[in-house]
This record gives structure tokens, sequence and C-alpha cells, in this order.
């Protein structure tokens, strides 16, 4: 009898062990998301920074110039991706 309690003691200190864990994670996953979160808004501000710049741009540019604009924004995705 007193095997079967010692090992039912084990088992749920083992499981408080994995609980314990599982809260630790949980907590860095929700750290994580909040710093990525903050980095997506991040980059939406920048794309339509370089949105807005693109179309000031493309409105007093000539064809030379939209052209080396379209040209460098695609490598730039290229290089993001």
């Amino acid at each position: 009898m007193q095997d079967l309690s010692a090992h039912e003691k084990y088992e749920f200190q083992k499981l408080q062990k994995d609980v314990d864990q599982e809260k630790c994670d949980i907590s860095e996953l929700a750290c994580t998301r909040e710093k990525l979160s903050a980095r997506v808004e991040e980059i939406a501000e920048l794309k339509e920074q370089v949105c807005g710049t693109v179309t000031h741009l493309l409105l007093g540019a000539d064809c030379r110039e939209v052209a080396r604009i379209i040209r460098s924004l695609s490598m730039d995705t290229k290089f993001i991706q």
C-alpha cells in the first residue's frame, strides 16, 4: 500500500513539474507573440511609407525613373523574402 502511495506521489510531482514547464513555455510564447506583433506593425508602417514615397516619385518621374524604381523595389522584395 505504501509503495502505491509513494508511486502516486511521485507521479503527481512529475505531472506538477510538467505543468510548470508548460506554463513557462506558454509565457515565453506569449512574449514572442507580442514581439512579433510589434514587428508586424512596424513593417506595415514602413510599407505605407514606401508606398507613399513611391507614389510621390511616380507622379513626378519620367519613364526611366519609373523603371529604375520598379527594379529597385523588386530587388528589395526578393531580399526581404
